[in-house]
Formats: structure tokens, C-alpha cells, sequence
């Protein structure tokens, strides 16, 4: 179940990031690397809440479980600006598809992550 819920939140996670993504590279002139950053920032945030409740259904305080999730975001961040700078700057895939790629990559050291250290 908690797997199931995991996959859930991410999709939902993904939406939420997809609508931001859009919003910030067709209908503004930001830079593609602020809109990535706005939209990992937004979605994440959904996605704490979510995965606290939902998922893991942890009742410890707040607090702590933010700043480990902090560190795992901020560890995911990089991570995620790498891949998409090399799909997107020297593959030259367009930013849906690198997103979406790094995403993906992504998704099992967050699930980990949340599992064994950030929920616990």
C-alpha cells in the first residue's frame, strides 16, 4: 500500500510540477532554470504534505521530518538540475522529456529516502 500511495503522490506531484513547468515556459519569458526550480519547489511541497499523511501516515513532529526532508530535496534538486542540463544542453532533448527523464531517475532515491530516514 504504501508503494501504491508513493506512486499516487508522485503522479499527482508530477501534474502539479507539468502545470507550473507550462505555465512558466509558454505563457512567461522566465528563464527555463527558474521555472524548473519554481515548479520542483510548488510540487515537493505538495508532496512532503502528502507523503506524510498519506503515505507514510507518520504523527512525529513536523519540524524535524521538514528539515530531513530539506536535505533530501536539496540532495534530489541537484541532482535533477544535472540531468536536465544534460539532456536538455548537450542531448538537446526539449524540457518535458528531461523533466519527465529526471523525474523518473529520481523517484526510487526519494522513495528510499523518505522510507528510511525521513519519516522514521
Amino acid at each position: 500500500m504504501q508503494i501504491s500511495n508513493f506512486i499516487i503522490c508522485g503522479l499527482l506531484s508530477a501534474a502539479i510540477y507539468y502545470i507550473f513547468l507550462y505555465i512558466g515556459t509558454e505563457l512567461s519569458e522566465f528563464n527555463n532554470y527558474i521555472v524548473i526550480t519554481a515548479a520542483f519547489t510548488i510540487s515537493s511541497s505538495f508532496n512532503f504534505f502528502y507523503n506524510k499523511n498519506f503515505t507514510f501516515k507518520s504523527r512525529k513532529k513536523i519540524g524535524v521530518e521538514i528539515m530531513k526532508y530539506s536535505l533530501v530535496l536539496f540532495i534530489s534538486y541537484l541532482f535533477n538540475m544535472f540531468i536536465i542540463f544534460i539532456l536538455m544542453e548537450k542531448l538537446h532533448f526539449n524540457i518535458y522529456f528531461s523533466s519527465g527523464l529526471a523525474i523518473g531517475i529520481i523517484a526510487t532515491f526519494r522513495y528510499i529516502s523518505s522510507k528510511y530516514f525521513v519519516y522514521i
